[in-house]
């Protein structure tokens, strides 16, 4: 942000989506990050003007499963506990796709309620609590992002069980939002250039220096995450399909676990919008039936001042989950 004229606080750490969400609509802050589904939600049911200015990540995500679970396959969900970050995430969407392919209907009960062998009850759970929850065998297993993943496995006992990049490759999941009148501002032009400059430079930075990166972010290096170092170390480098020989079905996709770009492609969010359509979620959806994949893919998104970004500083075009032969 300094190397383009802005000042800038240090980043606030939130635990859980809902305050998140709760603290940008009393505009608390004027850029963050949100899982792709949730702008969705919020602008065409909760009618707030957010706007999703670019993609934070892709893949960074994974099925973790208790040790004790019994859990081998997603055959293996019935009767089973399985926690997301949110109703509204890539987390839930990805999970559900993946257990009606196995059989096992995805519901939504108490957790004190009887299930039937083929369903799995889902509940939602701050990531930080998730793996303290999974190690209490109090959940099955979850769907989160890194680096609760990691650190399921190095401190919770828990086993990836599939990777969310090795079943939707290069797969959206956190982007880039600000309040819809700073994006569009003529007066805030130059101010939103400049954010969208700096978070590409950060993510082609973050692509070629990952051990040092991962350092960095630890509470051993500038404390920016909570975690030991070993953990963001493994969220950020280790993704080998022979030690993940089940959890890597696809290896010639040579992704990484995850991995950095800023393009929103279209399609990708048209294919969140209709795959939401089918995703179990409490409250109420009558919104998506009035919504088109095309028109969210133009409304909600604004590809100006990305699009000026990547063409500036072109090294993004290196990251595994860009498309080679037609980047945008």
């Amino acid at each position: 942000f300094k190397k383009e004229g802005l000042e800038s606080v240090r980043p606030t750490l939130i635990r859980g989506w809902s305050p998140l969400i709760e603290a940008f609509a009393a505009h608390r802050f004027n850029l963050t990050h949100l899982l792709i589904p949730i702008p969705i939600w919020m602008r065409y049911n909760n009618h707030f003007p957010v706007k999703v200015m670019a993609w934070d990540h892709t893949n960074g995500s994974a099925i973790v499963v208790g040790k004790n679970s019994g859990i081998k396959t997603f055959k293996d969900f019935g009767g089973k506990q399985f926690a997301m970050p949110f109703w509204y995430s890539i987390h839930n969407i990805i999970s559900q796709l993946e257990l009606k392919k196995a059989g096992i209907k995805p519901v939504i009960r108490p957790q004190s309620a009887k299930l039937a062998p083929d369903e799995c009850n889902l509940l939602v759970m701050a990531p930080p609590d998730m793996p303290p929850a999974l190690a209490a065998q109090k959940i099955d297993a979850y769907c989160v992002a890194e680096p609760f993943d990691a650190m399921g496995e190095l401190l919770a006992g828990g086993k990836v069980l599939r990777f969310t990049g090795d079943i939707w490759k290069s797969h959206p999941c956190c982007v880039v939002c600000m309040h819809e009148a700073d994006a569009v501002d003529p007066a805030y032009a130059a101010w939103s250039q400049a954010v969208l400059n700096a978070i590409v430079q950060a993510q082609i930075y973050l692509d070629a220096n990952r051990m040092e990166a991962a350092h960095i972010l630890s509470r051993e290096g500038k404390g920016y995450l909570p975690f030991p170092a070993k953990v963001i170390v493994r969220a950020l480098t280790f993704y080998s399909p022979a030690y993940y020989h089940d959890a890597i079905e696809h290896p010639q996709w040579k992704q990484d676990r995850i991995d950095f770009e800023a393009w929103p492609y279209p399609s990708a969010t048209k294919l969140v919008v209709s795959d939401m359509k089918k995703t179990v979620v409490t409250g109420d959806t009558a919104f998506l039936r009035k919504l088109t994949p095309d028109f969210v893919a133009k409304d909600l998104v604004n590809y100006e001042y990305v699009k000026k970004a990547l063409e500036k500083f072109p090294a993004w075009k290196n990251d595994p989950s860009v498309n080679r032969p037609d980047p945008y």
